[in-house]
């Protein structure tokens, strides 16, 4: 069943505006207080004489907006990270996680952990103990990942490594209750020597003590590797990850394969044991990040719904197109109510210009939207980061 949407946009980042050239790469997230959060990428333009070779290496900050009444007004943005306290690069993929268990100096429970990059070379660690409000200083964890250049099995020289984008999750189920699960992606490839983002491997970083420690996980899907019907995956990157009702671990991937499908791997503990990845032939991926996200359905038999968001549309009729790449628009939620077996519920929230997506659950059920909506001159030159409600139909 194909439907529109039809309640309103919120325009919460609009370009041009605030001192940044335009928003990108939203993510989001409920605090365990009730408090949703909004985070985007403010990209600058570039300066003047300054030859840009990727546009995720402008000067980019990371803004918040918080809701306290449910997505029905938004408090003005906050800076969350500085570019400028990182020295040069760009701050990027900014991975927030809402954690109901871990504990608090005060006694009580519950945080929003978050984790970002800065140049794909580093990796940095925040917290807030009061839904959003205020943030720690930045812990660097770069080193999570530097093992993963010697390890026994299958070493990876990275160049380049990032998390995410999108939120992350905190395990509510057994086995491990509790678990911080993380996807990330890592290219080999030397800066100058072609596109420094490609080809990528998929791998993960996970925590068991709310942040304390983090640690590297296998390499879950490799560029070339052959996924369950014979075709070689081509260049897994951009991950969600979501908790199925039986304590099991989905990520739901971007790549650049042929037929242009998302790619689903799973492990029964979000960490070990990942399964040989499999096309969703249901799932079109125009090469862009999606997000999913498990919700309570009184229609399921397991009783969790899951939700996912990606522009799916086919065509290559609007401007700037990349390459083998397909446009990004129409932006379609659709409903699997069998654990991501089968989509039966399909709903266009955008049929415009259409991107980068991230899904959060309010406390009263309502599932709120935040994407990226309408465009520049090009697709990489986003009009609006926007908020819209997703009716559980």
């Amino acid at each position: 069943m194909s439907t529109s949407i039809h309640t309103p946009h919120t325009e919460l980042f609009i370009a041009r505006e605030g001192g940044y050239h335009h928003y990108r790469v939203p993510s989001c997230t409920v605090s365990p207080g009730g408090v949703a959060l909004a985070f985007t990428e403010a990209r600058k333009n570039s300066r003047a004489g300054e030859k840009i070779v990727h546009n995720d290496y402008r000067d980019i900050d990371i803004l918040l907006r918080r809701s306290v009444d449910g997505g029905e007004t938004w408090e003005d943005r906050q800076l969350i990270v500085d570019h400028a306290d990182h020295g040069d690069g760009p701050i990027h993929n900014f991975v927030p996680i809402s954690d109901p268990f871990a504990p608090r100096s005060n006694g009580d429970r519950g945080c929003v952990h978050a984790l970002y990059g800065h140049d794909y070379a580093r990796l940095f660690y925040i917290r807030s103990d009061d839904d959003g409000a205020t943030w720690s200083q930045p812990r660097d964890i770069t080193e999570v990942a530097e093992p993963i250049r010697d390890r026994e099995v299958n070493p990876y020289a990275w160049t380049a490594f990032a998390v995410g984008p999108g939120h992350a999750i905190c395990k509510h189920r057994e086995p491990a209750k509790g678990r911080l699960v993380v996807p990330a992606w890592m290219c080999a490839r030397p800066m100058g020597s072609g596109d420094p983002h490609r080809p990528s491997d998929l791998t993960l970083i996970y925590s068991d003590d709310h942040a304390q420690t983090w640690h590297a996980g296998p390499t879950i899907v490799k560029h070339g590797q052959l996924a369950s019907n014979g075709t070689p995956v081509g260049t897994p990157n951009e991950s969600t990850p979501v908790e199925l009702a039986d304590g099991s671990v989905t990520f739901n991937i971007r790549n650049e394969s042929k037929p242009p499908r998302r790619l689903i791997a799973s492990s029964d503990d979000g960490v070990a044991n990942w399964s040989q990845p499999r096309f969703d032939d249901a799932l079109f991926d125009p090469q862009c990040h999606g997000a999913i996200l498990a919700v309570p359905d009184e229609q399921a038999e397991s009783g969790t719904a899951l939700i996912f968001t990606n522009p799916a549309a086919k065509s290559r009729d609007l401007p700037g197109n990349w390459g083998n790449t397909y446009d990004r628009q129409n932006l379609t939620a659709r409903i699997s109510r069998d654990g991501g077996k089968t989509w039966s519920i399909h709903q266009v929230a955008e049929p415009g210009p259409s991107g980068y997506s991230d899904l959060m659950l309010m406390p009263d059920g309502t599932v709120l939207c935040l994407f990226e909506c309408g465009m520049i001159g090009k697709m990489s030159d986003t009009r609006c980061i926007v908020v819209q409600t997703i009716p559980i139909v």
